[in-house]
């Protein structure tokens, strides 16, 4: 086995690198360096030694990165949410999992092969989604397309040609490149004779969508009857599942998202997963399902220029190998939305007693509250959550701008209801509490006592 190297050293022996800088250090060489420096207005008396001290930087740096591999850390994101929605429009691809940080170093570091990285992310997907196979797309666009590639003829409901905000509109991604789709049902869904109108064949295919336009009851009305048609025909039903969560035991929390376990074990042929919305990861999707349909769309995406690739597979195959060992860190959004309202009362009160009458806020108390997910569709979500409320000092907008400039660390998005700013703790990880912390509490002023503000069960 080949060992790439990940050290300096290893590229540039100690030996080749003194040599370097003993020319460096010969007077003729650094005086003219001098001089040079000099003539375009630098005055610097020791550019060696900072050579040197930049080399030494460059070789801390890369240690740092390969030790990751070994010993890996989680860096804290770059910015918070701390607005109780997890789905805002605004914030395609903000970064909710470290993994994929963590997984950019490696690949900086590993030059790993593609194929390495391909085969890794197929054992992981299939592994996770109990699956016969699976494969990794540029984008949710291009996975559509590939479906689309491998029918004869594909319909959708009326119900399902829905614009998700984040991730773009799903009707305008099937009607484009070769091929039509035929649309079927009204906007309240697709009936079983609405699908046998459509569908007659198995080389055809029925796309699902969740979220869609419908009531969670009605789009599992909407399913069966798909199912049904499927089963009389052979037709396939490929499900693109954007809202869809990896953890098989989550199908009898609280809050009822599509499990893609639970669609490929009960008659999907396929589904199709956005990857920063299904695990957090950078943007691309997972096409996952039968063998022969994921073969041919793998035959197809190769030559189309359509696989995932590069830095962006080693974080996805990265975040899909931590999502499949369930560990509360790593598993992210889905351990966030089912978080103990219990836990987040004992967060909320140890985080009062640090910021009560701290440099921008007057006064804090904890607030229950129910949040939905998110803009239309998501809106139809919804689960419990804990939030602060803070009394600003002088105004919400200047509180919530000192949140949002990150000038203390990462940047904190929250919202503002009447004269407070809210920080809901939905989903913020426990690991970054002290962030929250550390924005607002740096210089205290000496102020009038304020009286520490209970817990209330005010839903805001």
């Amino acid at each position: 086995m080949v060992k790439i190297p990940t050290r300096l050293e290893d590229l540039l022996p100690p030996v080749a690198l003194g040599k370097i800088l003993d020319v460096l250090n010969q007077p003729a060489l650094s005086n003219a360096f001098r001089d040079a420096l000099n003539r375009v207005g630098i005055k610097d008396s020791s550019p060696v030694e900072q050579v040197q001290e930049a080399w030494q930087q460059a070789r801390d740096w890369v240690g740092q990165l390969a030790n990751r591999m070994v010993n890996p850390v989680h860096a804290n994101p770059q910015l918070i949410n701390a607005t109780g929605e997890l789905a805002r429009p605004e914030w395609q691809g903000f970064p909710m999992a470290s993994t994929v940080a963590e997984a950019y170093c490696v690949q900086a570091v590993n030059f790993y092969y593609t194929a390495r990285l391909e085969e890794s992310a197929q054992h992981a997907a299939t592994k996770l989604l109990q699956t016969e196979d699976a494969m990794l797309t540029s984008s949710l666009a291009g996975a559509i397309q590939l479906v689309k590639m491998a029918f004869a003829k594909c319909a959708i409901s009326r119900a399902d040609t829905v614009r998700v905000p984040g991730f773009g509109d799903i009707g305008a991604m099937l009607q484009s490149g070769a091929g039509s789709v035929l649309e079927v049902g009204a906007t309240n869904g697709a009936t079983v004779e609405d699908w046998s109108r459509a569908i007659t064949a198995s080389d055809q295919v029925m796309i699902l969508v969740s979220p869609n336009s419908l009531s969670l009851a009605d789009a599992e009305q909407q399913r069966a009857a798909a199912l049904q048609v499927a089963n009389a025909t052979g037709a396939a039903i490929v499900e693109i599942l954007i809202d869809g969560v990896c953890v098989a035991a989550e199908a009898d929390a609280a809050l009822h998202f599509p499990v893609a376990q639970k669609h490929l074990q009960s008659g999907a042929t396929a589904v199709i997963l956005p990857l920063d919305g299904f695990i957090s990861g950078p943007a691309g999707a997972c096409l996952a399902g039968s063998t022969k349909l994921i073969k041919s769309c793998r035959n197809a995406a190769i030559t189309q220029g359509l696989t995932l690739r590069g830095a962006a597979l080693a974080a996805a195959t990265t975040a899909f190998a931590r999502a499949s060992l369930a560990t509360p860190l790593d598993t992210g959004v889905v351990d966030l939305v089912h978080t103990n309202v219990a836990n987040l009362k004992d967060r909320a009160k140890r985080l009062l007693v640090q910021i009560n009458d701290s440099e921008h806020v007057a006064a804090a108390e904890a607030v229950e509250r129910i949040n939905a997910l998110g803009a239309s569709p998501w809106n139809r979500y919804s689960s419990p959550s804990v939030a602060l409320a803070l009394t600003p000092r002088k105004d919400a907008a200047t509180l919530l701008n000192v949140l949002q400039s990150g000038e203390r660390g990462p940047a904190i998005l929250c919202s503002i209801v009447g004269e407070k700013v809210l920080v809901d703790l939905k989903f913020v990880p426990p690991r970054d509490d002290h962030q929250i912390v550390k924005a607002l509490n740096a210089m205290a002023p000496k102020g009038e006592p304020v009286t520490q503000a209970s817990s209330t069960d005010a839903s805001a």
